[in-house]
């Protein structure tokens, strides 16, 4: 049953529809352009930097950021400490003295040089570390060496319980906390501090003064941090993690090539130059060393008249404490603060930081970002580009990819089109007719193209030719009436699909103009719009006992007559849909064709006429075909 709409005329206006179709497809290219442009890709770059986490840390830092927390604050307060101290204000006073004159004379001696310098070194933890080393047992100062770690990692790697061991670690209570630590600067900042609270200088220092004033120093405030950091549970749970059996095993086998490395370091530590380097280091003594040689020079130049006369001037607590502060790091220190807390960089940093939070954050590069992000995500662009990103809105068009196409642009394209029957083609290399059919097809004489639309003209004139009977065979015969036919029998063939056209016909009756496809037989046959006296849409195919089957519907040509519309057919392999500017006219599960079909456009005459509605014509504007996507 044809559609109510159809049989009414009740279909929407061929240019509007067309247009919006047009429109739709294009900006569905609008959208494709979009999706891959830099554009796009830029934005959703800095999206994904605006709302990451680092980025808002950032932002809090900004807006929270105090002068009292910057470098230059601790630069600024530990200046004007200095400034007032005691020492400071000694040495600057007897700094360019008469009597510091006099005695540098003798400062600049080079036994005094030679002195200094040797004393600098024995005095120096360098020194301190070889003396100690050197005093050791063999075994310690095996233990002490950089080759004892590579023996060591060997003696566990020998101990591995290999690939089982990694993954009992990792399903370790304590793994996501170790994880999340490694390598952090906090895990870095504790175990410094740890160093340091173990160290001997720092017991020394802590036993070397009461109890009250070591709780005003600096040393107890990172004793107080570390004991903190001690106990807070991720580093608890990285400790214990490190000490679980497997915790070897787990650094050896994470990401790593466990048995190269092994065979490496056991070729190392079983090779003769490891065991020579080890007895080496266990045979070494502390005679043996640079540093005892110049222990005993400095014992030398320290016992001479000179340097005796030298040390006597200098006894004078004036003179000790410029000794002490000069070109050491608490005047390199001072003069260091002064020079920066005075400088146009220190100012510009101190001014800035003393600003609102809110203002600080306009002058930064993450504001700007923002601003950035904000201005594009509320343009027309990219608001129009997320409101369809998501619909449905291109779902008809994404259905189906364009597989053949013509808009007549530039004339009848010939590799595309037959301008006669494809048998005649084949067979004759030569036009004819069936013959039922009043006209003859002119190879292309009755075709012509004018802006863009092929016409094909039915006429009255006198032709000879040639006419098919299936008893006869082909003949000749003359005709009273030429036309016009293209077909892709050649070039384009196609099973399942959507196959459209924008066609006016002339109302010019007994003249037939019609849109059909066929294959290599008679049937199947469809005609995707037929005009003559009614418009006619159907599919022919074959049946039981020779005889053709069909599926048909007509209705009044009167209203389609006046305009081009676009006719069109949708077939898969349930069904066929005819449709005229996309309002359903038909569809049928009928006699569905399961062979690729070809396209035909054709007008004709299968009665004579006075000629009274001759010429007639069949105007086409474009030809497209479809596939599923």
């Amino acid at each position: 049953m044809v559609s109510l709409k159809v049989l009414f005329g009740l279909v929407p206006k061929t240019a509007e529809y067309e247009a919006s179709m047009d429109a739709l497809r294009k900006e569905y290219q609008d959208f494709i352009s979009f999706s891959q442009s830099k554009e796009l890709a830029d934005y959703l770059d800095l999206e994904k930097t605006i709302h990451s986490s680092d980025f808002m840390l950032k932002k809090k830092q900004i807006l929270q950021q105090k002068f009292s927390d910057t470098p230059e604050f601790r630069m600024e307060k530990e200046y004007i400490t200095q400034k007032k101290s005691k020492e400071i204000k000694q040495y600057y006073a007897i700094k360019d003295s008469v009597v510091l004159k006099e005695y540098l004379d003798t400062e600049a001696s080079e036994s005094l040089v030679r002195y200094n310098q040797l004393e600098q070194y024995i005095q120096s933890p360098e020194f301190a570390e070889i003396k100690k080393n050197t005093e050791q047992s063999a075994a310690q100062k095996f233990r002490s060496s950089e080759l004892f770690k590579t023996f060591s990692q060997y003696q566990e790697l020998l101990k591995s319980a290999r690939i089982s061991g990694y993954y009992k670690m990792i399903k370790s209570k304590y793994y996501a906390d170790y994880k999340a630590l490694v390598n952090t600067q906090r895990l870095v900042d504790f175990e410094l501090l740890e160093k340091i609270v173990n160290s001997v200088d720092f017991e020394t220092r802590k036993n070397s003064m009461s109890k009250a004033d070591y709780l005003k120093t600096e040393d107890h405030a990172k004793l107080v941090t570390y004991e903190k950091l001690k106990r807070a549970r991720d580093i608890k749970n990285y400790l214990s993690f490190t000490k679980l059996p497997g915790f070897n095993l787990f650094s050896e086998m994470d990401g790593s090539k466990e048995l190269k490395n092994f065979e490496k370091i056991k070729k190392d530590v079983e090779s003769p130059d490891f065991k020579n380097e080890r007895k080496k280091i266990e045979n070494l003594r502390f005679k043996d060393t640079d540093a005892y040689r110049k222990l005993q020079e400095f014992t030398q130049i320290k016992k001479s008249e000179k340097i005796k006369k030298y040390f006597s001037f200098g006894a004078s607590k004036l003179y000790e404490n410029f000794k002490r502060l000069n070109g050491s790091d608490t005047i390199a220190r001072f003069e260091e603060l002064e020079k920066n807390v005075a400088s146009e960089a220190f100012r510009k940093v101190k001014d800035y930081m003393l600003l609102p939070g809110s203002k600080k954050y306009e002058l930064s590069d993450e504001f700007k970002m923002e601003q950035q992000f904000t201005g594009l995500q509320h343009s027309e662009k990219f608001r129009w580009y997320f409101k369809i990103k998501d619909s449905k809105k291109f779902d008809e068009v994404k259905r189906w990819s364009l597989t053949f196409s013509d808009e007549f642009s530039n004339g009848i394209d010939r590799k595309k089109w037959l301008l006669r029957y494809f048998w005649g083609d084949v067979v004759l290399n030569d036009t004819y007719a069936l013959a039922d059919e009043k006209h003859l097809f002119t190879d292309g004489k009755n075709l012509e193209i004018a802006n863009g639309r092929l016409k094909i003209i039915t006429k009255k004139e006198k032709i000879q030719g040639k006419a098919w009977n299936p008893q006869m065979g082909f003949f000749p015969r003359e005709f009273n009436y030429t036309s016009g036919l293209i077909s892709s029998g050649k070039s384009f063939r196609q099973q399942y699909g959507l196959f459209e056209a924008k066609i006016r016909f002339n109302r010019s009756y007994p003249v037939n103009h019609a849109f059909w496809m066929v294959s290599d037989q008679f049937v199947p046959h469809i005609d995707v719009i037929k005009c003559s006296k009614k418009i006619n849409v159907g599919n022919f195919w074959p049946s039981v006992s020779n005889k053709v089957g069909k599926k048909y519907a007509s209705f009044g040509s009167g209203k389609y007559t006046s305009d081009f519309f676009i006719y069109s057919l949708e077939w898969s392999s349930q069904k066929l849909v005819w449709k005229i500017n996309g309002i359903p006219v038909m569809t049928s599960g009928e006699g569905v064709p399961e062979t690729p079909m070809y396209l035909n456009f054709s007008s004709g005459l299968y009665q004579d006429t006075n000629g009274s509605s001759l010429p007639a014509s069949m105007e086409i504007d474009w030809v497209r075909c479809y596939q599923h996507s």
